[in-house]
């Protein structure tokens, strides 16, 4: 592991926190390495989730990645984020339009879409992360 990676990874323990029964491989939160989020607030990560942040701090639009709604990982991450199911739905802020997230089936395929596109976040199991992508969060 290289010292730049272990930065990153022990920079996101801000958001370390343990999910309730069920994980058995927790997730990392991912961006494009271009991304200059260095670690991510839980709450920030709610807002995104949620459709109601939907800009980084640099004004690009949030393009913010999902698993299956029948994936254990999206179920531990919704668990995780909104202490909720995986069924959850949110709208756009004072609008009856539902918030939409592009959903990915694979920590593989999340990691090769986050690596080529600047605005995107996903979510992975830690042991898919490469180096093509940037760690902003662990949750074990």
């Amino acid at each position: 592991m290289n010292a730049e990676r272990l930065c990153l990874m022990l920079a996101s323990l801000v958001l370390v926190a343990a999910v309730q029964a069920g994980s058995d491989h927790g997730f990392a939160i991912i961006v494009n390495k271009a991304n200059a989020m260095e670690a991510l607030h839980t709450a920030e990560l709610e807002r995104i989730y949620r459709g109601s942040q939907e800009r980084w701090e640099d004004g690009q639009k949030i393009v913010v990645i999902n698993r299956p709604v029948q994936t254990n990982i999206r179920r531990d991450f919704y668990k995780f984020l909104f202490r909720g199911p995986p069924s959850l739905k949110f709208f756009k802020p004072s609008s009856p339009i539902p918030f939409k997230t592009m959903v990915i089936p694979s920590d593989m395929a999340v990691v090769r879409f986050v690596a080529h596109l600047p605005n995107a976040i996903g979510y992975v199991t830690p042991d898919q992360v490469d180096d093509s992508v940037k760690v902003v969060a662990i949750v074990e």
